[in-house]
Order: C-alpha cells, then structure tokens, then sequence
C-alpha cells in the first residue's frame, strides 16, 4: 500500500533486526496482517478483572537491508513478520543500508567498494530483498559523513558521491520489478547539496530523502527543496522523506510543510523516521501503554496537551484538535513516555516553542510564494539554522 495521505507528517519508526526476529518468534501472538506492533497483555483491576489496555496499532514502519537478514533462504522464517505481512494494510519503507555503510557495520560491514564483483554482489542481495519486501525504497546512498568513520573505507565526499552514482547504476539497469525508489540527497552546505542534487537527479524516483545537514538545518532544508521545485523535479513526487529525526519540533514543522506542499502537489507525503522507540525500549526498559489527557500522569499526557494547545494558538498553522491528537498519538505510540519531545516535556517550555514555530511558518510559506525565495531565506538564515 501507500503511505496513508494524513494531515500532518507520517512518523515511521525505524524497526530493528532484534526486534523484528522477537516478534517474530512470539507465534502465540497474531501479529501478522495489519500492525508491526505487539497487541499489549491485560491488567488486572483489584476486584480481579482484566481489562484490555486501549490498542496503538502503528502499521507504518521503515526497515534497512543494513540489518535485515538478506538471507532468501533464512530470511523469510526469521523476519515473517515483515515478508508475510498484509501488503493492503501495512506500510514498508525501506532503506537500502546507507547508514551501515557509512558505519562500516551489519551487512554492509567489510564491502570492499573498490571491487566491482564484491560490491555488485552486496548490491545484488540486497536490490532482491527490497523487490520483495517494500512498498518504496531509498536508493542504496553513501552519506558524505561516511568519511569521518574509521571503519567506512571512504576517504573522501567524491568518493562517498561516486559509490552512490555505481549502486544506482546497477538497481537500475538490472531490477526485476518496478520499485519506487526515493532519492537521498546529502550535503554539509547548499553547495554541497546542490552538486549532489545534480548528479542524481536523473535516476527514476518516486520521492527525495533528505540526510546529513541537508535534515538538520532547516535553512539548507528548504534552499534545496526550493530548488528542486524551481527544477521542476517534485511533479509527480509522492514521498519527501527526513532520514533518522523524530523530533517533536521536526514533526510539527514538517507537518507544516507538508500542508505548504500540498497546495501545489496534492499527493505529496512527507515521513520521518528514527530508531529511538527501540533505543528507549532497550537502553531504559521504557514504553508507552497508556495515556490520559486529564490525569497528566506522564510526559506522554503534556505530549498530546501540547499539541491541542499549540492548535489553539496557531489558528494560522491550521492544527485543528484532531490533526493534533492524532500526531501526538503517532509520536508516543513509536516513542518513549519520557522521550517523544524535547520542548513539551513541561508547559514553560511548551511555551516557549510557540513562537518559534509561528516564525518558522511565516518564513516557509513566505519563500514558498516569493519569486526571491533565496533572499527570504537569506534573510532568516540565523533563525533557520537554529531552529531544530
């Protein structure tokens, strides 16, 4: 299926090879067919009854061939849960192991890239497991930050862009199906960006991926959306995806450019994704169960108070109480209690955001209708640069 066309910007949380196979190993379970999480146990009341916790049903996740068990063989009994799922009801995005390879770790640890017949045949499992497991993927990308890490192998930002020109080169000349493909774009400044831009902006693409600074700051963010759009290259274009952020701030803004977007592009989706509920869940034995709006017995309750509140002072963002819920809804749902926003976790702080998004609005919908779109953003290129 596609990705559901929402009201504000789809979060995706970045499922791990440990809990896939956990999952999948939990047979008592009936977890195949319409959700990528657990249905959660009964509590028991102190007369002694059960009463079900309320479902979070999240059937939109990403998963990486950096960490899959590309195995045709093994694959499909240990990760059932991904290639038996229900295709009509569940969302798959993948990526095609960027991240790892930029990390020099999972399967793409040790890829000699220099070596045509060792990279094609990295390149060729894991072109095959996404044919067969996603609904859209990212191209296979090597991040210019690749070359800050050891265990890489890439020595330079040329280098990182050459190996990703190669990967598209062979997905394309020997896939089997007609994937959609997102493109990633990488960058440490405009320039950067731009140049990246140009070189892959030829391959077949269903959607753009925006990774390193190009993610981080808002300024490169929209110079290169812009860009793009001036290129006539979002026609069409039914993904805008933000690589490894899951930030409340993040998801509000994207929420609003999403909805800036689609005054042009109707069918336009924009997603974010990150491993944090995993990280949470891992590293702090922490998760969400339950929320109540008028207990606010949690950081997860000020979450969803946050966002009603911040529709009630931004009439001009357009965030009506269910727009709010339901965003709030999908970030706890895929985060921790104590984790899913940095500037909500208190209400002085809450407050302290409004503003900031307000501006951040103002700006984007200011270059968005300005023929001098460079010189608005030029013009705020301080605020941008600091607002996530």
């Amino acid at each position: 299926m596609k990705a559901p066309k929402l009201r504000f910007a789809l979060p995706l949380p970045a499922l791990t090879s440990a809990y896939v196979r956990a999952i999948n190993g939990a047979t008592h379970l009936n977890l195949l067919g319409d959700q990528f999480a657990p249905p959660l146990e009964a509590e028991e009341e102190e007369d002694g009854s059960l009463v079900a916790p309320p479902p979070i049903n999240h059937p939109y996740a990403l998963y990486s061939a950096g960490v899959a068990d590309l195995n045709p063989q093994t694959g499909p009994t240990r990760e059932s849960i991904i290639h038996d799922r229900n295709r009509k009801k569940t969302f798959l995005m993948t990526d095609s192991g960027g991240f790892q390879a930029a990390k020099g770790t999972g399967n793409l640890k040790n890829v000699n890239w220099q070596h045509t017949a060792q990279a094609n045949q990295k390149r060729e499992e894991i072109l095959r497991w996404i044919e067969k497991v996603a609904d859209v993927s990212m191209n296979l990308d090597i991040p210019i930050w690749a070359v800050s890490q050891p265990k890489s192998g890439f020595l330079s930002k040329k280098d990182c862009l050459i190996t990703t020109i190669q990967n598209w080169d062979y997905f394309v000349h020997n896939q089997k199906k007609k994937t959609k493909w997102i493109n990633s774009l990488h960058g440490e400044n405009r320039n950067e960006g731009e140049q990246w831009y140009d070189a892959v902006k030829g391959y077949p693409t269903t959607g753009w991926a925006f990774g390193s600074q190009l993610k981080f700051n808002l300024f490169y963010t929209l110079w290169m959306l812009l860009h793009i759009r001036d290129d006539g290259r979002l026609k069409g274009i039914e993904y805008l995806h933000f690589l490894g952020t899951l930030k409340a701030n993040a998801a509000l803004f994207y929420t609003q450019l999403q909805r800036v977007l689609r005054t042009d592009y109707p069918d336009v989706r924009v997603t974010l994704d990150a491993a944090n509920p995993f990280v949470q869940a891992s590293v702090w034995g922490k998760y969400l169960f339950d929320y109540d709006i008028k207990k606010k017995t949690s950081n997860g309750d000020y979450i969803r108070y946050a966002m009603i509140h911040l529709s009630k002072k931004l009439p001009k963002a357009q965030l009506t109480d269910k727009v709010a819920n339901n965003l709030a809804r999908e970030l706890m749902s895929i985060k921790g209690v104590n984790s899913c926003v940095q500037v909500t976790r208190a209400r002085k702080r809450m407050a302290q955001h409004y503003p900031k998004l307000a501006k951040a609005t103002d700006i984007l919908e200011d270059a968005w209708t300005s023929p001098s779109w460079q010189r608005v953003l030029l013009n705020n290129r301080a605020f941008l640069e600091s607002y996530l």
